[in-house]
């Protein structure tokens, strides 16, 4: 009997939360923000941290969705390498950049002009799920990636939102141009 109580009660907050709202939505947060801000780290390592965006995924329903692989397209000047992490923040902290909270290393694919994502463990999403996408940067790089974006290839995202993604441009633009908060939603 109780069970049968709380599967009806977790049937109909699914329904309230979902009825005329988005239960899903994907979030584009650009940045161009040097983590290291030390010219003798820069100098010793030939790049600096450079955080360049947020992703975040925003849930209402109690689906289980996990995310596995994040596929990002460069939209620029050729690049041969390109190395950077990603990182998840803990809810209700402020966002630390250390070794605890990586998901995982980036592959850079120099033919594709692609950066993977292909995470250690795959990431179960809560409510409220931020990952954040630092980059090393060499000087010589600086200009080529202010001056173009990187697009998310939809089929790696959760199913939820490949439909949806597909209608939208999930970009990340590190120039002064374009660079602006990205939002998808499925109701």
């Amino acid at each position: 009997m109780n069970r049968c109580i709380c599967l009806i009660l977790c049937l109909m907050t699914n329904i309230i939360l979902s009825a005329g709202a988005e239960t899903f939505q994907l979030i584009l947060e650009p940045r161009w923000d040097d983590l290291e801000q030390n010219a003798s780290k820069e100098k010793q390592f030939g790049s600096k941290l450079i955080l360049i965006g947020k992703i975040i995924f925003k849930k209402k329903t109690i689906d289980d969705i996990k995310l596995s692989k994040i596929f990002l397209q460069w939209h620029g000047d050729h690049i041969d390498a390109l190395s950077g992490s990603l990182y998840k923040k803990e809810p209700d902290k402020e966002f630390m950049p250390i070794e605890e909270h990586v998901i995982c290393d980036s592959s850079w694919n120099k033919e594709q002009q692609s950066l993977i994502l292909s995470f250690n463990q795959a990431q179960k999403l809560g409510i409220h799920s931020e990952f954040y996408l630092i980059l090393s940067v060499p000087a010589a790089l600086e200009g080529i990636l202010k001056a173009g974006h990187f697009a998310i290839e939809e089929k790696y995202l959760p199913e939820p939102l490949q439909e949806s993604a597909k209608k939208e441009e999930l970009i990340i633009a590190l120039g002064d141009t374009g660079n602006k908060r990205r939002i998808i939603s499925v109701h």
